[in-house]
């Protein structure tokens, strides 16, 4: 008996056992399924601290996603409850907060027989936080037309939650064209009259406050004169050439050209535009344009020195600085002279973009800061910055016009280029070429820093050896595709050494047969016949300068051809049929390096290669006989044959 008792306990504990993990699997499948999940959009904001309202205007629904598992849900719906439990209308991604107190914002999402529910709550009071706006100081109330003038962000302060600024500027009926600057906008007055600036700010609350500054901008009776580029210095007996400058009157709404007088050394410059550095010194050049007795003078320094061009700072401006190189040292030093004062490198010779590049290292850091400094050939005003804290072991700077970037030693973007110095956004050198420098700020004492490159080689010693950098066309070394008998032409390709002197390119064009079929100057454009399939080489040469290549590879597109005798319609199952063989040929690919194959098709897309040229039909069916052949360049020739097996 208690024997028994205990095997009916057993089988009452095992029944139990089973419910629970019966009744367990069910609330688990019950627990597994997906459920209605609704995320709110805060943006920036953070959900335990949400900005708080104010009377009297709106606030904004927050936006949200409900998701039921994988599926994205759009029937949802928003409630807005005032603090006396009224729903309220949303209207444009607002409610209106009318008093103080608590608003709930509850979200409804549906799908099918489920539903899902999250709610935020939103304070509202009557803190006003009021907008308000300061122009900066630098923005000006006065302007002459044809000058740019920038508009700075100004101070703002107040607000609830994220504030935004939208600025515009209106003259009469005409909304003026803004362009981006560095700590604002700029923009050219072309007509004289009163410039509005109007600035609105708007906060999270919907409200928009505006603010309003007046430029008021007159016509010069002076001409506008652009300011040019030039070199510091030159070396004697070489030829100056003075980039244009544009003196501009303004009058009404008249825009009036003025001649721009240029004078070297007190001398007038021809209309070829280039006088010749003829004696060593420092000479003052001056553009003059003139309206009457009103007159714009633009004036700066050129240095003439010597006619030694092997050494290093005969191609320098150096100011407050000084070579400390000795005649048998490998490296180029230069050193600070005077403590307290800024100090500055220049190199005289206006580098092509291609080769816009130097790289030192600081030998004694005395100094607080420094900068590189690019500016464009012709335009002064197309200068730009790039901000150093020090040069370090080795300190690469390379410019680069399709990223706008200076690019580091490993080819990395280093400085993002953003802006000219003046604030104006970065559009390039509209020449294609800059003078390069290096400024050092607060020199507290001696500093050195040695310089490595300049350019696209190295500087190994005091002498500089005469390199040639390569200005191109953009797409000489890009890869080109031809086909038999198209024309291939080839690009105008220039060098210029590192003084800027140009340089004779020559070219020759390379068939696949390695024979030259074509030789040439790349001053001018010239056109060949891509005759032999395979690849074309064109070389262009500076002096000793390494060349430069581009490749025409001359396609094939021609397929093979296969003939093949008779296969029979027919054939009995088990029967091994010996195939014919094919003959393959091709208009350029040699037999031997064709690729064929034959392969037979049946059933379900069977697919079986035919071994030994024969093949053993096993069943019953229909099977395709497919001969194929590649040539070299990929082009393919099938031959389809059907037979019955019965």
């Amino acid at each position: 008996m208690v024997k028994k008792l205990n095997k009916l306990f057993t089988i009452l504990a095992l029944s139990l056992v089973s419910v629970v993990a019966f009744s367990f699997s069910v609330v688990s499948a019950k627990t597994s399924s997906p459920k209605i999940e609704i995320e709110i959009d805060y943006g920036e904001y953070d959900p335990r601290y949400l900005p708080e309202g104010l009377v009297g205007e709106a606030y904004p629904v927050f936006p949200c996603e409900a998701t039921y598992g994988d599926e994205i849900l759009t029937d949802v719906d928003v409630f807005v409850y005032a603090p006396d439990g009224y729903i309220l209308p949303v209207t444009g991604g607002m409610f209106k907060t009318a008093a103080a107190g608590e608003y709930k914002i509850e979200y409804v999402a549906k799908r099918e027989a489920e539903t899902g529910k999250k709610s935020i709550t939103v304070n509202v009071t009557d803190d006003e936080r009021a907008l308000s706006y300061t122009f900066d100081d630098k923005t000006v109330s006065n302007a002459y037309t044809g000058t740019r003038v920038f508009v700075y962000n100004g101070a703002m302060s107040g607000g609830i939650g994220d504030v935004s600024v939208t600025t515009k500027v209106v003259s009469g009926e005409t909304e003026i064209a803004l362009s981006e600057a560095k700590g604002g906008y700029s923009f050219l007055p072309e007509k004289s009259g009163e410039y509005n600036v109007n600035v609105v700010l708007s906060d999270l609350v919907g409200r928009k406050i505006p603010f309003n500054k007046t430029i008021t901008v007159t016509d010069s009776e002076a001409p506008i004169l652009n300011t040019p580029s030039l070199p510091r210095s030159v070396a004697i007996g070489s030829t100056i050439k003075f980039p244009t400058a544009d003196g501009i009157l303004y009058s009404g709404d008249e825009k009036i050209y003025l001649p721009v007088e240029i004078y070297f050394n007190n001398v007038k410059v021809g209309k070829e535009m280039e006088a010749v550095a003829s004696e060593v010194g420092t000479f003052e050049v001056k553009y003059v344009s003139a309206n009457g007795e009103n007159k714009a003078e633009y004036t700066a320094q050129i240095e003439v020195k010597s006619e030694n061009d092997i050494f290093v700072e005969n191609h320098l401006s150096l100011e407050n600085m000084a070579a400390a190189t000795a005649s048998g040292d490998m490296e180029y030093i230069v050193k600070t002279v005077e403590s307290g004062k800024n100090a500055s490198l220049y190199f005289d010779t206006a580098l092509p973009e291609s080769a816009l590049a130097i790289e030192l290292k600081d030998v004694v850091k005395n100094y607080g800061s420094a900068k590189i400094i690019l500016t464009d050939s012709k335009r002064a005003d197309q200068k730009i910055e790039i901000p150093v804290k020090k040069f370090g072991d080795l300190y690469h700077a390379e410019y680069n016009a399709n990223k706008k970037a200076i690019l580091g030693q490993s080819g990395e973007v280093i400085y993002e280029i953003k802006s000219y110095a003046d604030g104006r956004k970065f559009e390039g050198f509209d020449s294609g070429k800059a003078y390069i420098g290096v400024e050092l700020y607060s020199v507290a004492d001696e500093s050195q820093i040695t310089l490595f490159k300049i350019g696209a080689r190295r500087i190994t010693s005091r002498q500089l050896n005469n390199t040639i950098e390569y200005l191109t066309s953009p797409d000489y070394s890009s890869v080109l595709v031809s086909y038999a008998g198209d024309a291939v032409t080839t690009a105008v390709v220039t060098a210029y050494d590192l003084f800027g002197s140009s340089v004779p390119v020559t070219f020759k064009v390379t068939a696949p047969d390695k024979k030259v079929i074509l030789t040439g100057s790349a001053d001018k454009q010239y056109s060949f016949v891509t005759e032999k399939y395979g690849r074309y080489r064109i070389e262009y040469q500076a002096g000793s300068a390494d060349a430069i290549m581009t490749t025409v590879y001359c396609y094939d597109i021609v397929a093979p051809e296969i003939k093949v005798g008779k296969l029979p319609a027919s054939v009995k199952v088990g029967t091994t049929l010996t195939l014919p063989e094919a003959e393959y040929s091709d208009n350029d690919t040699v037999n031997e390096k064709l690729l064929s194959y034959v392969y037979v098709l049946y059933g379900n897309n069977i697919k079986e290669l035919v071994k030994n040229g024969s093949y053993t039909f096993k069943t019953a069916g229909k099977y395709t006989i497919r001969y194929v052949v590649y040539d070299e360049y990929q082009n393919y020739t099938v031959a389809e044959f059907t037979v019955t097996a019965r």
